[in-house]
């Protein structure tokens, strides 16, 4: 019996880290094009409706899945919320890993793109995308719902905006000598797209 116990918060962990991992990579990859490409407005949109939202479902059927497995039913309230603590921060473990390898990858070619400017400060852009999307995430998967992390995430997403300017120190675009969809701007739309689809995919679930 401890040794399926075990295996499965292995497993849990596992998963949980995967899954935040992706998502981080997805939110960070779109952080980057904008910072690359200078995407428009509509192309902006695009991006977080597609790409977020379909990452953002992918976590919510995970973490929905391992909050109501059949083996938690049996446990104590304490125990289950214990093992969904854990559960969030393998996710949130993940989330860093997959923002830190996405930052990796962009120091490597920053040569071919020497209006980028990588610093401790850029992954603050990174990581209010990610934390602010599963701070939905984790808000809507729970029942009942759990408005205070969602506003925790909307919190996070303000102090960004007070202080964006701070964070964001690239170049301007050699081509248009500035972005047409601003990176403060791009991490805000995609919170934002990320929690209105969060709350519609979680009423469809209820």
């Amino acid at each position: 019996m401890y040794g399926d116990d075990s295996t499965a918060r292995r497993r849990a962990a596992a998963l949980g880290v995967g899954t935040g991992f992706a998502l981080a990579l997805v939110v960070s990859c779109g952080i980057v094009f904008q910072r690359v490409l200078g995407f428009s407005a509509a192309d902006a949109v695009a991006a977080n409706a597609v790409t977020t939202l379909g990452a953002v479902a992918a976590v919510m059927v995970t973490v929905r899945a391992h909050a109501g497995s059949r083996d938690r039913i049996a446990l104590a309230p304490a125990v289950r919320e214990r093992r969904v603590t854990s559960f969030i921060a393998s996710q949130a473990l993940g989330a860093v890993l997959g923002v830190l390898a996405i930052h990796a990858l962009l120091w490597r070619g920053l040569e071919a793109h020497p209006w980028l400017r990588e610093h401790p400060r850029q992954l603050v852009n990174d990581l209010v995308a990610v934390f602010g999307v599963f701070a939905f995430v984790w808000g809507s998967a729970q029942k009942p719902l759990r408005p205070q992390v969602m506003i925790a995430g909307l919190a996070l997403v303000l102090g960004y905006e007070l202080t964006a300017a701070y964070w964001h120190l690239d170049a301007p675009l050699p081509r248009s000598g500035e972005l047409a969809w601003s990176v403060q701007r791009f991490v805000g739309s995609e919170v934002t797209a990320s929690g209105v689809g969060v709350l519609a995919f979680r009423l469809l679930l209820a």
